[in-house]
C-alpha cells in the first residue's frame, strides 16, 4: 500500500527556516556531563577548603594576639589586654579580654572565639598557664607563649609570643 513508511499527514510539523532546537538525547548528554564534573570536583575541593580554614584560623589567632598587644601598648581604655586560652578534648576556645588577667578582667569587653572542630590547639604558656597578658603602655608580657595549631591533615602552624610582646607566626 504505502510502503515501509507511513505517509506524511497534513498535520505533521515541518521545521521552518531559522527554527532550531535541542533533541532530548542532546539534553540528557549535557546533564550527564555536568553531573560527572560535579561528582569529580566536589572531593577535589575539600582539601582546598581545609587549607583555607586552617590559614584563616591561624591568621585569626595571630591577629587576636596582635590586637591584645597593640591595645595594651596604646593604652586603650587605660588598661592592659590579654588572651585566655582553653583547650580540651571538645575543642579550643580563646578569649580576648581587657584587664591584667582573665580572672580580674572586665567581662563586658570579652571577645570569645572557638576553633573549628578540624583544628586543634596546643598551648605552652609560661607563668599561670592559660593567660597571655600584655602590660598597659609597654605591650610587654611576662607570659611567653608558644601556640601550635594542627588540622586533621597534619598541617601545623606555630605562633610565639616573646617577653617583649612580639607575636610571631
Amino acid at each position: 500500500m504505502f510502503g515501509p513508511f507511513p505517509p506524511q499527514h497534513a498535520n505533521s510539523r515541518k521545521t521552518l527556516p531559522g527554527e532550531r532546537g535541542f533533541t532530548m538525547i542532546e539534553l540528557i548528554v549535557v546533564f550527564a556531563i555536568i553531573a560527572v564534573i560535579s561528582v569529580v570536583s566536589i572531593p577535589l575541593g575539600a582539601p582546598l577548603q581545609r587549607n583555607r580554614d586552617f590559614s584563616s584560623t591561624t591568621a585569626d589567632v595571630w591577629g587576636t594576639l596582635r590586637r591584645a598587644q597593640a591595645f595594651s601598648a596604646a593604652g586603650v581604655r587605660s588598661s592592659g589586654f590579654g588572651v585566655h586560652v582553653v583547650t580540651s578534648t571538645y575543642g579550643a576556645v580563646y578569649t580576648l579580654f581587657q584587664g591584667g588577667s582573665y580572672t580580674t578582667r572586665d567581662a563586658s569587653y570579652d571577645e570569645v572565639f572557638t576553633l573549628p572542630a578540624t583544628i586543634s590547639l596546643a598551648a605552652t604558656i609560661a607563668g599561670n598557664g592559660s593567660d597571655i597578658a600584655f602590660a598597659q603602655a609597654t605591650g610587654k608580657t611576662v607570659t611567653t607563649a608558644t601556640l601550635i595549631l594542627t588540622n586533621d591533615v597534619s598541617q601545623t602552624a606555630t605562633i610565639t609570643v616573646n617577653a617583649d610582646g612580639m607575636v610571631n607566626h
